[in-house]
């Protein structure tokens, strides 16, 4: 299902890999039948009707403040701000999530309400991310949590408290034995080393 606020630049990587796989069983695959595939993947009859669809959806959407995104980058050491930081939910939604874009990559950010307490939702934040660790040790594949370049899991921009994730979406992959793409940009696994320049805990919470 297509997003409230998709990527059109996701949405082309996406087709990318798709033809990777279109020419394991049909050599002479070009990128349009990939585009096409994908199109009607997401229930649409063709490319152009997708991308028509993309933009009306993502000029709908609210921006955030560009000095909110430059500060939330900054913070978390994202990089520098690409593009508009844009909401991917309605307003009035729990825990709403946002796409901040900078040189680095695309990441997830989200606002956490603090209706128990600054103390209760640190506490809550540093668990969720001991899970993370813990499941991904389990050989769970889980979205790569982010700390700021202070080590924090939760930073205050503009009134309000933000996590950040690594955005999860496919990239150039390693083929599975079923033919699938099993690398996924922003999924960390057992042993996978934090990116430069983003600061990480280990599960006893030594920062890596």
């Amino acid at each position: 299902m297509l997003s409230d606020s998709p990527s059109l630049d996701d949405l082309r990587r996406q087709a990318k890999d798709l033809l990777v796989g279109l020419r394991e069983t049909r050599p002479g695959a070009a990128l349009a039948d990939a585009q096409t595939a994908l199109a009607r993947n997401y229930g649409f009859r063709s490319w152009p009707e997708l991308k028509i669809e993309v933009e009306r959806r993502r000029s709908r959407t609210d921006i955030a403040d560009a000095t909110v995104a430059g500060t939330i980058a900054n913070r978390f050491g994202l990089g520098a701000v690409a593009a508009p930081m844009r909401s991917l939910a309605q307003t009035n939604e729990v825990g709403r999530p946002w796409t901040p874009e900078t040189d680095a990559g695309r990441w997830t950010a989200k606002q956490l309400n603090c209706w128990f307490g600054v103390a209760n939702l640190v506490e809550n934040a540093e668990t969720d991310v001991r899970l993370q660790y813990a499941a991904a040790d389990a050989g769970v594949m889980l979205p790569r949590p982010v700390r700021s370049i202070s080590g924090h899991v939760i930073e205050l921009v503009d009134g309000q408290n933000w996590r950040v994730n690594a955005w999860i979406g496919l990239r150039a992959s390693a083929r599975g034995a079923g033919g699938r793409a099993d690398r996924r940009q922003g999924w960390f696994h057992p042993g996978a080393a934090p990116q430069p320049g983003i600061a990480a805990r280990s599960p006893d919470g030594t920062l890596v």
